[in-house]
């Protein structure tokens, strides 16, 4: 019969409980295997009335380890959890690609303004834009800072603080820099001779039809780099880790 010893001493002998749920004492010397006796031991044994002998201790077979449990895996979702300006950025410097100001018929986005705003000179004669147009080179840093906060973003090192500063740039360096260079432009000195009297000729006729001077408006390239920077601006304070309450003092 099986059994478990319950407690065991050298010189009084020991108690099991065998499997039909009864008590058995037993000697020590009816101990027969090599390993001492020890409570919790399983043995097997021959009961005599209410005592056990001939115990031999039973090696209880280990269960089998448990299958490892398989690895989750990662997906975008959990990925772009821990980066959430990353797509924003992403955004932010294709809005770049977009055009930022339109003049008549010709656009331009932040990276070939110069170009078309000095083809754009003839449309305006009374200003002389190569004053401030060098200024309009200053709106790469838009694009910059949003590569910038890609590369942060993808290797998980990106701040909330970068994602604000982000955000301020592509909303305040376009209002800034624009209106710095539109400042800057001086008024064309007056045309004389043929080409004056040309001029006059021309106002008169707008006066007269209703020709008006093209006027540069906000395109969308504008909109979406100001819609998005305050989406960044927006995460980057939802997402500031809050200062620990201290101890308060008594």
């Amino acid at each position: 019969m099986n059994g478990t010893i319950l407690d065991y001493d050298a010189q009084r002998g020991g108690v099991l409980r065998g499997a039909d749920g009864r008590r058995y004492a037993f000697a020590a010397g009816e101990w027969k295997s090599a390993t001492p006796p020890a409570a919790g031991t399983a043995v097997d044994f021959e009961p005599d009335g209410e005592s056990a002998r001939g115990l031999y201790a039973v090696q209880v077979p280990a269960a089998p380890p448990a299958p490892p449990a398989p690895a989750a895996v990662a997906g975008p979702g959990a990925f772009l959890a821990g980066r959430p300006g990353l797509p924003l950025a992403a955004l932010l410097l294709i809005a770049c690609f977009l055009p930022f100001l339109t003049l008549g018929p010709l656009s331009a986005n932040l990276f070939n303004l110069v170009g078309v705003a000095s083809s754009a000179g003839p449309l305006m004669p009374r200003l002389n834009m190569e004053t401030g147009l060098w200024l309009f080179h200053g709106l790469y840093v838009v694009p910059l800072f949003a590569l910038v906060l890609i590369v942060q973003e993808w290797r998980g090192r990106a701040g909330p603080w970068l994602r604000i500063g982000t955000g301020l740039v592509g909303l305040l360096a376009p209002i800034a820099i624009t209106l710095g260079a539109r400042a800057m432009f001086t008024t064309a000195p007056a045309p004389t001779g043929l080409r004056a009297l040309v001029r006059r000729g021309l106002r008169s006729l707008s006066e007269h039809v209703g020709l008006d001077m093209p006027q540069p408006h906000l395109g969308i390239g504008w909109i979406a780099i100001a819609l998005i920077s305050l989406a960044l601006i927006g995460v980057g304070i939802a997402l500031r880790p809050r200062a620990e309450p201290g101890p308060r003092r008594a």
